[in-house]
């Protein structure tokens, strides 16, 4: 027998194996597996290639992992997940894609029923992939958690291989249903809303709510309306993921903001990640002006590729001076503002050093972390590096070592008195055969988690 048909006959028994299994419902990947533990399971995040090896399988199918989605939290997928793909590529070596809600483990054995399958890619290629777009199959994954493993059905260990996982709450599918106006963190818009009604006019259209973006490790939500007329009586209905257009927001929502006045306000510490609506009701008989404001910690900004991020240390504007208390350090104040770098592997072909500079006239410091967001515990600042001094300029070069694929953070802390202006710059720098070639990379702002009892 040569050896392609030796190997087809291996895949064929090892398929015959998982969907017997399957049929009668005991395990889905086989019976006696040998696990290759990760403790703590391991973060993916989206869109982000992770390297990793498995080592077991030298004489019996075995499995590594868990890996779980970095959605915040314990890895919950949120409630309006759009799509969600999930791919191994382990190059010419034979590797398997399971995906599981629960599994269990008896010493070092690894099993999971049919009825806690995802997904199982096991085909004979170096590329498995998981896909899931339809609404059937998101229905039984938004809100859930999974783990997800790699399969080695080889007789030999020590194979290397590369994860990446994305997913789409991008737009919430509220919004695909009816109009909406989406509220940009910590700016306040006026809307006219109808009498004893939920409508107001947005982009020609009648709509009646208003979405609110929460990514994951968020810090804190503040949410605000207020009415032109102190008198007039506005209520907020406030509700995360889903509601569909001939649904009463008064029935649908999580929180309920009902006083006898013209503002309400209200203030969620470390809210769950999703899309959130707010819907705003008029009891009044005459149309109201009312004055709706929305304030994550942190912000999300966009970059554009080629430009400096340029931003603020402050806490006075908006519903800021309501959430300072998460912001403060034992020297200063944080920017409401992160930002992550992602750094691939094709991005650091002849690159030589990676600068961060951070320009302010109030001297701010400058804080790097590798994989993990910049925290605060006990309002000490927890970071990599950090660049601290009295200086209006101060710069950060990664190179050797500390320059390799993966996400870099960055947060700036102001000192003394606010606010304070700062301009945020990031540049691969390159040995060209004439002199050096700097390349800008994007910056990507994310939220601040601060530690346990802050």
């Amino acid at each position: 027998m040569n050896m392609l048909s030796r190997l087809r006959m291996v895949r064929v028994a090892k398929l015959l194996v998982v969907m017997l299994v399957v049929g009668f419902a005991v395990v889905a990947y086989a019976s006696h597996v040998r696990f290759e533990k990760l403790d703590p399971p391991v973060l993916l995040a989206s869109q982000q290639v992770l390297k990793d090896r498995i080592n077991c399988g030298a004489d019996r199918l075995c499995v590594r992992g868990p890996y779980i989605l970095e959605t915040g939290g314990d890895g919950t997928l949120p409630e309006d997940l759009s799509r969600l793909v999930v791919k191994l590529d382990s190059g010419n070596v034979d590797l398997d894609l399971v995906i599981v809600f629960q599994y269990k483990e008896e010493g070092d054995s690894w099993s999971t029923r049919e009825a806690w399958v995802a997904c199982i890619s096991a085909s004979d290629e170096g590329q498995e992939s998981c896909e899931f777009s339809s609404e059937r199959e998101l229905k039984g994954l938004r809100s859930k958690k999974i783990y997800i493993f790699v399969g080695n059905p080889s007789e030999s260990g020590g194979h290397e291989f590369t994860l990446t996982a994305e997913w789409e709450p991008v737009r919430a599918p509220l919004c695909r249903n009816e109009t909406c106006l989406p509220l940009i963190s910590n700016q306040a818009v006026t809307k006219t809303i109808q009498q004893n009604s939920f409508r107001f006019q947005h982009e020609g259209k009648t709509a009646r709510l208003f979405t609110v973006a929460v990514p994951p490790g968020a810090l804190a939500m503040a949410l605000r309306v207020r009415a032109g007329d102190p008198l007039s009586n506005v209520d907020a209905y406030l509700g995360r993921g889903r509601i569909a257009p001939e649904e009463n927001p008064v029935e649908q929502a999580s929180f309920a903001l009902v006083s006898s006045l013209g503002e309400e306000m209200i203030i969620l510490p470390r809210p769950t990640a999703g899309t959130y609506w707010l819907a705003v009701f008029n009891r009044t008989d005459q149309p109201q002006d009312v004055e709706v404001i929305a304030a994550v910690l942190m912000d999300l900004q966009d970059l554009p590729s080629g430009a400096s991020a340029s931003g603020q240390v402050a806490t006075g504007t908006g519903l800021l001076p309501f959430l300072a208390e998460y912001l403060q350090t034992t020297q200063g104040t944080l920017a409401p503002t992160q930002y992550r770098l992602h750094l691939k592997e094709a991005d650091l072909k002849g690159v030589t050093a990676l600068q961060i500079t951070l320009r302010g006239s109030g001297s701010p410091n400058l804080h790097v972390r590798f994989n993990k967001i910049v925290e605060i515990k006990d309002r000490r600042v927890l970071a990599d590096l950090s660049a601290v001094g009295p200086a209006t300029e101060k710069t950060i070069s990664l190179s050797s070592a500390l320059l390799k694929p993966g996400q870099i953070y960055v947060a700036v802390e102001g000192l003394g008195a606010l606010p304070q202006n700062y301009e945020l710059q990031a540049q691969l720098i390159k040995a060209g055969t004439t002199m050096l070639q700097t390349v800008r990379v994007v910056l990507e702002p994310v939220w601040v988690r601060l530690g346990e009892g802050n």
